[in-house]
């Protein structure tokens, strides 16, 4: 009397497998689309709350915080915190808010022969501090979908070093018409108390501004926008007039290149240029439009907070018009969604 045996044949094993296979492969986007979802709320969130902080500031100081330098009243403009520094109290850094210094020249966010090592926020040392701030990993200025390092060795326009500064993903809106962020090439009046019509965005440099300067209206004006850093650790200067070490690269806290006219993307960007723009080497035509403009790894565009605090997405197919008009706060345009 025979047996029968039970198990699987060959040829059914094989078709297991690659019914397996085809399921895994069914499977793996709709896992990678709900990862790019979840990191994409975690940018809103982001934006949210530069959001709030921006109106928080406000309410307590009646204004926003200047773009970079020192604020309005004082004889100096070249102390080089940026915004986000000033926003550090209403983003729950105020540990990190109060080891540095803002409004005393000598106190740097860099240090000169090759940068300083071991920087401590508890250091007596007025730029030790400061540079320890630059060091500091803080989680709500970085995307999450952004491939960027978490540190990287950057050396200023004018030789002064940082040794592990920490890249960020968003940008304050300077303009709605600038292409370049160099000085000469379009005449602005960078890090002086005055400014060309072109910083038309909620930010300038030295001076601060005010709901009231926005005149079209807070839910029609970008106040950030992320982002992505291309960072290049050359050791080497990283920006002569957007020449061939020029890179594009973005910071929090503070930077030495506050008080120069060639490298105001580290903390502001543009909508006068297009959204998501191509990779462009440094030195070649069109880096300029790409160091200064907004940029995501999201799929199509880019997160900004507007002005009211809310967050919305713009494609990188927006038409010029509208992009722009969402740059400007007092351009006087209609904004079309």
């Amino acid at each position: 009397m025979s047996r029968k045996l039970n198990g699987f044949t060959l040829v059914e094993l094989l078709v297991v497998i690659a019914i397996i296979g085809v399921l895994i492969a069914l499977l793996l986007p709709a896992v990678q689309q709900a990862r790019e979802a979840a990191r994409r709320m975690s940018c809103t969130n982001n934006l949210k709350q530069l959001g709030l902080a921006l109106h928080n500031h406000h309410d307590t100081y009646g204004k926003f915080p200047a773009g970079a330098s020192n604020e309005e009243d004082s004889s100096s403009d070249e102390t080089g915190g940026h915004w986000s520094a000033r926003l550090l109290p209403f983003v729950e850094q105020t540990n990190l808010y109060e080891a540095i210094t803002l409004t005393t020249d000598s106190a740097n966010f860099a240090a000169g022969g090759g940068g300083v090592s071991g920087a401590s926020l508890t250091s007596s040392n007025a730029s030790h501090r400061n540079i320890a701030a630059c060091e500091t990993l803080v989680p709500g200025f970085r995307c999450p979908s952004a491939p960027i390092p978490e540190q990287i060795r950057d050396t200023s326009t004018d030789n002064w070093t940082v040794q592990n500064r920490v890249p960020a993903s968003y940008l304050g809106n300077c303009s709605g018409t600038l292409t370049s962020d160099y000085q000469s090439g379009q005449g602005q009046a960078w890090w002086g108390k005055s400014a060309g019509a072109d910083l038309n965005g909620v930010f300038q440099n030295f001076r601060p501004l005010r709901f009231a300067d926005v005149t079209d209206g807070t839910s029609n004006t970008v106040a950030f926008g992320e982002a992505v850093p291309d960072p290049r650790n050359t050791g080497a200067r990283e920006d002569s007039a957007n020449g061939a070490s020029a890179q594009k690269d973005h910071w929090i806290i503070g930077g030495d290149d506050a008080d120069v006219p060639a490298d105001w993307s580290e903390m502001f960007g543009t909508l006068g240029v297009g959204i998501n723009l191509p990779k462009v080497d440094p030195g070649a035509a069109g880096f300029s439009e790409y160091e200064f403009g907004y940029s995501s790894q999201h799929p199509g565009g880019a997160m900004f907070c507007l002005t009211d605090g809310s967050v919305t997405f713009l494609a990188e197919t927006s038409d010029a018009a509208t992009r722009k008009a969402y740059g400007t706060r007092n351009g006087e345009e209609v904004v079309s969604n």
